[in-house]
């Protein structure tokens, strides 16, 4: 063995390789390299063929003749040391029985087997205590990582043993074939039970052997094959996730989509087998990880994939959209041309199929549970929704999920074939994603309607009513699953009482999410419109279940600027709410405030202020008074009184919600920061800056902890800072204040929507002070534009805009009217340009206390 060291030395030395690259090129470890070197181990078969064909010698020329003849070559033990001298006579020459060759395009993985050969060494116990099983779903690739195991680390071992663990029979024979290797004098007994003996007596004896049992699914069979006491390392394979107390378990999970990505395109020929992601054209990288993505990560089904780009030599694009267009065919296909694997002889639909009958025969519930976990999010479904939901399973789920015993035996039978994963801790279950299209696609459509409609049912007997106060951890537990049964509702036009139910409460905590985590509001419109039409022919029974839609459409369009829709949902709503509740029912008050809502966005206060007083009087009556109802409509009408200069009443409303909410709420919260913000706009309208200033910056403050970054809020926020530096004339600092703002709004709001006027007056009284007359026409043009969509003739006559439009517009060729009567704090101008022009005949209200800057008197 020294001769063979010393010469890989030379070798290497020859080609000034390091020993990393040396052992990158024969696909080992640089520890290895260096035992081999050192004359401490010699290495396998395997490794010796490999580093003959790397130098272009002969074993002779190598020494690895010398070596593997020498009888003091030693092999390491689990610490990388020599074995003991009483090693019996011929153990240094390796027995190796591996079924197949190394898979060159064996992609990852690189984790699991770090685990894995940590665990198989971590101490001295007997072989069951040693015996670690790679657990997962058919074709998760775990008999791939027990191949590429034995040969990344087949220096450590003197003996690799492969044997198939189907059946009991297999085995039998399986190991007949090991005693043949070993050439045991017991191979030619007449019964294979006392070869099987004879395999384990030399176990036992001896040491630095792997013995691999693939595919095994009765555990209870390994008794019988495996020695109780010995030093050597067990690798089974399996999909249960149930081993036992002796065996210890690796779960293997599907692929991250960079990893099916690159293992996609080695086996599609599109790169090397050893080449990088990078190797590829970014084009097919990214189609690649779309394919990923589609196929969840599953081996089997990429491995696959990839056999048909090759085979068809078609594009990668070209597969993905097959895949969309024809999945079931697609999993079904083994190879184009009808050839077979003898790694993987079967398909994905074929392997995932033939453990969903081995379950309906086992145990019929558990496929029933399956199905319905077809029709939900794959991750995360919460027990719950079968225990709480029974009436809305089907007959047989029923049956088991009122009983606890066997509600437990159906989960442990879909664990023996991981196609179910189930975490004691979240109490919930998760389900591979080509384990549910395959459940689908074996369906007929009048099934898979029945079990969409089951699913949509079961999750709407979870889901809660949505707390307008605190998003409800209810409602994100079941989010997930809520908006696969909106599809699901569209898709097989689901008409039940539960449908519409679900979609008003799903859109409802959208438009709660959007409160707090910027989610696209536009998103629960379609979601209210088909529960409308889905609730409204139902009996009337169910129409305050309308109306709850109905008003929730009425605040989506509000927030969508659509003020004209959103009056007439609510009126529709308050119609039906005074039909069938009482006068002083808190929802007639929600109502009431809401059509007050659009009206004073419109600045129409006159019809505004009634309302909100009306609401506020319920409020009071029904809740007690530190309720966060009457905080709310404290709040509505003290805006309202401040925008009309009521500003004594403004702020003692204002005053009282403040108090209200932080004692219930605290201070990081959005409804706190909503009523430090109307107190310091309140402020701000008085002159009274230095107040001003300290709430719109609390305010702005708690709005970026507990926000979203870009939430409108924060445009809100940010335009009325503006407005407070641009008042004291400190341009510089109002100025990234209002673009900020505008930004903000443009992304979030859109470019027509009318809350981004205030911001534009703004910015137009900031431009007009610099004196930059261009970017000034500009924004008052956008802002005519806005107001002539978002409101009616009549509220356009009079929309409100900066005095500083006044003085733009005289200098166009204006004529002042007369003011308005005083109470109103306006005054009009009409505009008569020489030539007719998009300025006719507009009128423009202002507020009379607000400062004017002359031209070119503000430079930034």
């Amino acid at each position: 063995m020294k001769a063979f060291a010393k010469q890989l030395r030379q070798e290497r030395g020859l080609h000034a390789w390091s020993q990393e690259q040396l052992a990158e090129m024969v696909g080992t470890t640089a520890p290895n390299v260096s035992r081999w070197e050192r004359g401490v181990t010699l290495p396998s078969l395997y490794f010796r063929q490999k580093l003959c064909e790397l130098f272009g010698k002969t074993a002779e020329e190598l020494g690895v003749l010398e070596g593997a003849n020498d009888s003091n070559a030693q092999a390491p033990d689990q610490a990388g040391e020599a074995a003991p001298p009483s090693v019996p006579p011929g153990a240094s020459s390796l027995f190796w029985n591996l079924p197949h060759q190394r898979n060159p395009l064996f992609t990852g993985r690189e984790e699991a087997l770090l685990l894995l050969h940590q665990a198989l060494n971590a101490g001295e116990a007997g072989a069951l205590t040693q015996a670690q099983a790679i657990s997962g779903l058919g074709g998760i690739g775990k008999t791939a990582l027990a191949m590429e195991y034995a040969y990344r680390y087949s220096d450590e071992y003197r003996s690799i043993f492969w044997v198939r663990g189907e059946i009991s029979d297999v085995l039998l024979t399986d190991f007949a074939a090991i005693a043949g290797v070993l050439n045991l004098p017991e191979q030619e007994q007449q019964t294979q039970h006392q070869t099987v003996e004879a395999v384990k007596r030399w176990l036992e004896q001896h040491t630095h052997w792997l013995l691999i049992v693939d595919n095994i699914e009765e555990l209870s069979l390994l008794r019988e094959f495996i020695p109780f006491k010995s030093k050597g390392h067990i690798i089974l394979t399996t999909r249960s996730q149930s081993t036992g107390s002796f065996i210890q378990r690796l779960d293997l999970y599907k692929m991250e989509s960079d990893e099916g990505a690159l293992f996609l395109l080695r086996r599609a020929k599109r790169i090397g087998p050893g080449g990088a992601i990078e190797q590829a054209l970014a084009a097919d990288r990214l189609i690649a990880r779309e394919i990923s993505l589609l196929l969840d990560g599953l081996p089997l089904a990429l491995d696959q994939a990839g056999a048909y780009i090759e085979e068809a030599a078609c594009s990668l694009p070209h597969y993905c959209k097959l895949l969309q267009s024809h999945r079931a065919m697609l999993l079904d296909l083994r190879h184009l041309s009808g050839g077979m694997d003898d790694d993987h002889p079967h398909s994905v639909y074929a392997t995932l199929t033939l453990s969903f009958e081995q379950i309906k025969q086992a145990n019929p519930a558990a496929i029933d549970l399956l199905r319905l976990c077809a029709f939900l999010h794959p991750d995360a479904i919460p027990e719950e929704m079968i225990t709480e939901a029974i009436p809305n399973l089907s007959p047989l789920l029923q049956e088991v999920a009122s009983s606890p015993l066997k509600y437990d035996a159906m989960i442990a039978e879909l664990r023996r074939y991981s196609l179910l994963h189930r975490n004691p801790e979240t109490k919930t279950f998760s389900i591979h994603r080509l384990a549910q299209a395959v459940l689908r696609d074996s369906m007929d459509d009048t099934t898979k309607r029945q079990w969409a409609q089951r699913a949509v049912q079961v999750v709407n007997r979870v889901f809660p009513a949505v707390d307008q106060w605190v998003t409800s951890s209810l409602c994100q537990r079941y989010f997930s699953h809520a908006q696969v049964c909106a599809a699901l509702i569209e898709e097989w036009d689901i008409t039940c009482r539960e449908a519409g139910r679900l979609l008003t409460e799903l859109a409802c905590y959208m438009y709660e999410l959007f409160q707090y985590e910027l989610m696209q509001y536009a998103q629960a419109e379609p979601l209210l419109t088909k529960a409308l039409a889905i609730l409204t022919p139902i009996l009337e029974a169910e129409q305050l279940l309308v109306a709850k839609a109905q008003e929730m459409l009425g605040w989506v369009c509000t927030t969508l600027g659509q003020y004209r829709q959103a009056e007439a949902c609510y009126q529709q709503t308050l119609a039906i709410l005074q039909r069938f509740q009482p006068s002083n029912h808190y929802g007639i008050a929600c109502c009431l405030s809401d059509m007050a809502e659009i009206y004073s966005e419109q600045g129409r206060y006159d019809i505004a202020e009634p309302l909100y007083q009306q609401a506020l009087e319920i409020s009071e009556h029904i809740r007690e008074p530190e309720h966060l109802d009457v905080a709310v409509d404290l709040r509505n009408l003290g805006v309202c009184y401040s925008a009309q200069g009521k500003h004594g009443q403004a702020e003692s409303l204002l005053v009282r919600a403040l108090d209200i909410s932080q004692k219930a709420l605290g201070l990081e919260h959005p409804l706190t920061a909503g009523i430090l913000h109307a107190l310091g706009r309140l402020y701000l309208e008085q002159r009274l800056y230095d107040q001003a200033e300290r709430l719109l910056l609390q305010a702005f403050e708690i709005r970026q902890k507990v926000l979203k970054p870009g939430h409108p809020s924060m445009a809100f926020s940010l335009n009325e800072l503006g407005r407070l530096y641009l008042e004291q004339e400190q341009c510089t600092q109002a100025e990234p204040a209002l673009r900020q703002a505008l930004e903000i709004s443009l992304k979030t709001l859109g470019p027509e929507h009318p809350k981004t006027v205030p911001i534009l007056n703004n910015l137009i009284r900031l431009c007009r002070a610099k004196g930059e007359e261009r970017e000034t026409e500009a924004l008052f043009q956008r802002t005519l534009e806005i107001n002539q969509k978002a409101l009616e003739p009549e509220q356009y006559q009079t929309a409100q805009l900066p005095y500083e439009l006044i003085a733009f517009c005289s200098s166009l060729g204006a004529r002042i009217l007369p003011p308005t009567p005083p109470s109103q704090l306006v005054c009009q101008v009409s505009i008569g340009l020489q030539n007719e022009g998009p300025y006719e005949d507009l009128k423009i209200a202002h507020k009379e206390d607000s400062p004017v800057f002359k031209r070119g008197e503000c430079q930034a």
